[in-house]
């Protein structure tokens, strides 16, 4: 089933949460449409919970180090996808009155350059011209000028959403085929950091009976392991 999508003209600091974040973007890419069973739909979410459970599990059990970075280049992957999407969708919003009308420009703008400042490191790292093409058009300044959709567009291509560790199908398409990347199958998989293929090679383990410690202190663990590499890239 698909859940009500969110009010995409409504958005808050609310939306620097992650969880938060990827439920409001998966309606727009088509992304959504799962259970959580906390009332979330996003295909994003569903992946993170079902990884950090896994990882809380294997991290009680000597051994599975192997297992463990697999899902966190899972997890890493699945980290990226929420803020491109928002940078493309108020980057696309605000680069035509006939999606946002001059009243409402500067706020769109302010957000399309909000999210696109967060997915510029993630673009440096694979395609640094079209990092600084982008900052450029979506950089805010006292010019009424709107972003140029197409060059935000072509930076998230498939050759780069791949080299991120993704794939297309991760970050969706918007509004029908207003952008949608096709695959490059020799880049999938080759980023060593993070990697979405991954994704369903993570088994659950069992859930084992537990004098390992609390469910609790083993999600910390297994979130400050992640919090670590991502400050870091």
């Amino acid at each position: 089933m698909r859940g009500s999508p969110a009010d995409e003209d409504d958005p808050s600091i609310d939306d620097i949460d992650e969880y938060v974040l990827a439920e409001k973007r998966a309606p727009a890419f088509k992304t959504d449409g799962y259970v959580l069973g906390n009332g979330g739909t996003s295909r994003v979410n569903l992946e993170l919970l079902y990884q950090f459970t896994a990882m809380q599990r294997l991290l009680r059990t000597a051994g599975n180090e192997a297992q463990v970075e697999q899902s966190l280049k899972c997890i890493r992957a699945q980290f990226k996808i929420p803020v491109i999407q928002a940078c493309l969708l108020y980057s696309h919003k605000a680069s035509s009155p006939d999606l946002t009308d001059d009243d409402s420009l500067a706020k769109i703008k302010a957000e399309a350059w909000a999210f696109c400042s967060q997915a510029l490191p993630l673009l440096h790292e694979v395609d640094p011209a079209s990092a600084a093409a982008v900052k450029k058009t979506v950089m805010l300044d006292a010019s009424d000028a709107r972003p140029d959709w197409a060059i935000v567009r072509d930076a998230f291509s498939g050759e780069n959403v791949n080299g991120m560790g993704l794939k297309c199908s991760d970050v969706g398409a918007l509004d029908d085929g207003v952008y949608q990347c096709r695959d490059t199958a020799s880049l999938l998989s080759q980023n060593s950091y993070a990697d979405s293929a991954v994704c369903g090679s993570v088994r659950m383990p069992n859930n084992p009976s537990s004098a390992a410690g609390t469910a609790s202190s083993w999600i910390v663990v297994g979130l400050a392991a992640v919090l670590s590499v991502l400050g870091t890239h």
